[in-house]
């Protein structure tokens, strides 16, 4: 993440359940943008922005 410049985005898929919850939190709570792409009982796409 820290390799990323401002606006720049990087998708996640999550499989674990507790870094389903975890990680878009993480992203949240250091100042990222994140937006769910898609989400099912298996796993969870996200986009982070910086």
């Amino acid at each position: 993440m820290k390799q990323l410049t401002s606006g720049e985005a990087l998708k996640v898929i999550l499989s674990d359940t507790g870094s389903r919850r975890d990680v878009p939190a993480w992203a949240k709570n250091n100042g990222y943008q994140v937006d769910l792409l898609q989400q099912d009982k298996q796993q969870m796409a996200i986009i982070i922005t910086k």
